[in-house]
Formats: C-alpha cells, sequence, structure tokens
C-alpha cells in the first residue's frame, strides 16, 4: 500500500511538473507575441510620425515656394511700374503739373480738365456731360480663315456711360465676346474705332494695354480662373501685385473686396473648398479689388443654378450703384437680363436693337 501510494505520488508530482513546463511555454509564447505586437505597434507608429514630417515638411515647402513666388511677383511688379511709370508719363509743364495733381487718383486716364490721356498723350474729344467712357465707332472685326474672311462685327456704333448696368445679349456667334475683347483691350479693330477711357485701342502699345487693363479694367470670366493651389485672399491679391500699393494696403483691400462679397471669413479657404457660386463670388471680389472704372463680364451666371445666379448679379448690381462702376455683360440668361438697365441685342456681328429696361430688378433682396 504504501509503494502504491508513493508510485502515485510520483506520478501526480510528474504530471505537475508537465504542467508547469506547458505553463511556462504558454508564457513564453504569450511573451513573443506581446513582443512583436509592441514591436509592430512601435513600427507604425514610427511610420506614422515618418509620413506626418515629411507631409509637414513638403507643406512647409510649399509655403516658402508661395512666399518665393509672391515676392519676386512683388518685386516685378515694383519694377514694371516704375519702368512704365518713367516711360510713359510724358514732360509737363509747371501749370499743368499743379493740374494732375489736383485730379482724384482714379482718373488717371483721359482726365476731364485737360482731354488729354496720359497713357498715349494724345488729344481726344471733350467728354459728353453724362461723363462717357467708351466709345465705338463704325467698328468691324474681321478673321482671316483657310476658306477666307469671317466678320466676326460688323458696323457698330454705341457708347457707353459712366456707371451703366449693361448686357451685350444675343445666340452663340453673334459677337459678343468679341466686342468685349476689344473693349477689354484684349484684342484689336479690323475698321473703325474702340474709345476707352479717352484711348483708341487700336493705338496701344501691348504694355499700354496692360496698364489700362491692370488699373481700370476689371474682368469676370465664365469659368472663375481662380488659381486651385492659392487661397481666396491669395487669387484676390494677385490683382494688385503689379500695382504699387504696400502689404498693409493690399491686405485691406482684398479683405474690404471681400466683404463686399460676404466672403471674408472664407480668405484662408481655397477654391476646392468652396461652392460654384463662392468661386464666382470670389471672381467679382478679383475684378472690384481694385476699384476699376469698367467691368466687363462673360457669361458670369453659365455655371451656376438659378439661385445663385440670382444672388451674383444682385452682387454686381450693388457694387454698380455703391461704387459707380460701369458694368458690361455678355450673356443670353434671361435672370441676368431682368436685372439690366440697358439691352444691347447683336445678331450676326451687327446691333439689332439697343434698349433701355426702365423696371429692371435691384438687388434690394441681397444683403451684402
Amino acid at each position: 500500500a504504501d509503494k502504491l501510494q508513493q508510485k502515485r505520488a510520483r506520478a501526480d508530482a510528474k504530471e505537475a511538473k508537465a504542467d508547469a513546463k506547458d505553463a511556462r511555454a504558454d508564457a513564453k509564447e504569450a511573451k513573443a507575441q506581446a513582443k512583436a505586437l509592441d514591436k509592430e505597434a512601435k513600427e507604425q507608429a514610427k511610420a506614422f510620425e515618418k509620413a506626418e514630417k515629411e507631409k509637414a515638411k513638403a507643406f512647409e515647402k510649399e509655403e516658402k515656394e508661395k512666399a518665393k513666388i509672391l515676392e519676386k511677383a512683388e518685386k516685378a511688379a515694383k519694377a514694371t511700374a516704375k519702368k512704365t511709370r518713367k516711360k510713359m508719363t510724358p514732360p509737363t509743364s509747371p501749370k499743368s503739373a499743379n493740374k494732375t495733381k489736383k485730379l482724384p487718383p482714379k482718373l488717371i486716364i483721359a482726365p476731364v480738365t485737360n482731354h488729354q490721356s496720359p497713357i498715349t498723350n494724345h488729344k481726344h474729344p471733350k467728354r459728353m456731360q453724362n461723363y462717357e467712357i467708351i466709345k465705338i465707332e463704325n467698328l468691324t472685326k474681321r478673321y482671316h480663315m483657310w476658306e477666307g474672311d469671317f466678320t466676326a462685327l460688323r458696323n457698330i456704333n454705341l457708347t457707353f456711360g459712366k456707371g451703366e448696368f449693361t448686357g451685350l445679349v444675343g445666340p452663340s456667334g453673334s459677337g459678343k465676346t468679341t466686342l468685349l475683347n476689344i473693349i477689354g483691350s484684349l484684342d484689336n479693330p479690323t475698321e473703325g474705332k474702340a474709345i476707352v477711357l479717352g484711348n483708341s485701342v487700336s493705338e496701344l502699345s501691348h504694355k499700354q494695354s496692360a496698364v489700362l487693363r491692370n488699373f481700370h479694367i476689371g474682368f469676370i470670366f465664365q469659368t472663375y480662373n481662380l488659381l486651385p493651389v492659392y487661397t481666396v485672399f491669395d487669387n484676390v491679391e494677385f490683382a494688385l501685385l503689379l500695382q504699387k500699393h504696400s502689404v498693409s494696403e493690399r491686405q485691406k483691400m482684398v479683405m474690404e473686396a471681400l466683404d463686399w462679397v460676404g466672403l471674408a471669413d472664407k480668405a484662408k479657404s481655397k477654391p476646392a473648398q468652396l461652392s460654384g457660386g463662392e468661386c464666382q463670388r470670389v471672381s467679382i471680389a478679383r475684378a472690384m479689388v481694385k476699384r476699376p472704372e469698367i467691368v466687363l463680364a462673360d457669361e458670369p451666371s453659365a455655371n451656376l443654378d438659378a439661385s445663385n445666379s440670382h444672388h451674383i448679379i444682385q452682387t454686381m448690381k450693388k457694387l454698380n450703384r455703391e461704387l459707380n462702376t460701369t458694368f458690361i455683360f455678355a450673356t443670353h440668361d434671361e435672370k441676368v437680363m431682368l436685372y439690366l438697365h440697358r439691352i444691347i441685342h447683336l445678331k450676326d456681328g451687327m446691333v439689332e436693337k439697343d434698349e433701355l429696361v426702365p423696371q429692371a430688378k435691384t438687388e434690394s433682396h441681397v444683403s451684402i
């Protein structure tokens, strides 16, 4: 009995020893798994940290490149403006210099006092009492095609006064955009004259045309033409980089323009973060930030729904009333026509009808 009991005890002890060995093996395996998981977690954390550092480094590099581009553009703008002023400013007598000093800063083209353009130094006829700023005389535009000449505009005679809200209306191919391009000194007439702010467009050099557009004409496009990698603030500021303004002046002018269109809170956003209506409002701010005498809008509502179209036109109507800016649209959108004070109907490159609209819609339903 004692031997049997001892044998059982030895068997139990052996079994307990085997269990302890298995437990140690399990513990060792668990420890190895924990170590492997910990190593994997550390590697993942290290990879994430590395990716974040690379991302931050890329962003920092992009910001530095952006700052360099802006700085370079600003320096080039200052140099160009200085060179252009030296080249374009005619010698003046003490009397005429005194007269020029008294002129408002915005009326540097064709001042009413001496009826002369400082851009070309050419005399021009005395302006009408209603401050005529654009005059089209017997204008014809032809394009040379492989199969012969194509006449886009023929014998156009029009005048536009200060503060007009006018539309060029007609089907595609009627000559709306061509006429806008000539008024904006982007193209020249084949025959006749386009006189903008006292300057005959066809007589201007490339640099003089650039000065006219840079300081006195704003453009609003159908497709917005915003730079996607830059913020809303940067896109609006670009219009001022070729003008002589300090950083603080530019910042004030840009924020004021964004406030006009209700986008001051979107200054740091990029175009991809905006809706179509907001993008078009940014393009309006870009056109208006330099306070031009003339704004040319080519199908500004074509890519917008009805609600955004009304809001965009109401915004421009309010700016037209408050800043007395002349707006000329190229459109066939009936929603735009509702707000126009004057509609010029074009067909086959000719003026078919020129009518005043006494009961145009107002901007009373929009707050900016």
